[in-house]
């Protein structure tokens, strides 16, 4: 029930106010998405990404299934405002990722093509769909096994996106 709930607010079909209280969950909404959002942590190597991709000029995108509030609260928070965008979440879309219209959002707000667009995300039906509009994908592992014959490549972090360098070897 808890699951439907925050997907009905990942849609933007419920307020978190509306989420909390459809939960059980007693108290000011703000408090509680203040307390909940505190225990959400960056990824460590997402700043040093974001530093190689503007080192290259290539610009990053942001696709994710998220309550909107709590997006905007957590990009103001670690200040990826001005280092992502566009930010494209479903409780702003009406949609959640995998579906198509999530991806026409993208290209739509990026005015980037498909074919010109590299995805990294942590599930693979989500990456499946995106291979099936013409974007290159990546699996970014997390804690779940990844199937024998899985026919994204895999990356453990960020860093594996990038060649390691030789000792007195230039960005080229």
């Amino acid at each position: 029930e808890v699951a439907d709930r925050y997907r009905a607010a990942s849609l933007g079909q419920l307020t978190s106010a509306e989420f909390w209280a459809s939960v059980g969950v007693p108290g000011d909404p703000v408090a509680l998405d203040a307390e909940y959002l505190s225990r959400v942590r960056m990824r460590a190597d997402v700043l040093s990404f974001l530093d190689r991709m503007d080192e290259r000029g290539l610009p990053v995108a942001c696709l994710t299934n998220a309550v909107l509030p709590w997006s905007l609260q957590l990009r103001n928070r670690f200040g990826l405002d001005d280092r992502v965008d566009p930010w494209v979440a479903s409780g702003e879309i009406g949609a959640r990722k995998p579906s198509k219209a999530m991806f026409e959002a993208l290209r739509r707000m990026s005015a980037v093509e498909f074919s010109d667009m590299l995805l990294i995300d942590s599930e693979p039906a989500t990456l499946e769909a995106a291979r099936g509009l013409g974007m290159s994908t990546v699996l970014l592992r997390g804690k779940a096994l990844v199937p024998e014959g899985f026919s994204h490549p895999v990356i453990d972090g960020f860093a594996g996106l990038f060649r390691p360098r030789r000792p007195g070897e230039n960005d080229a």
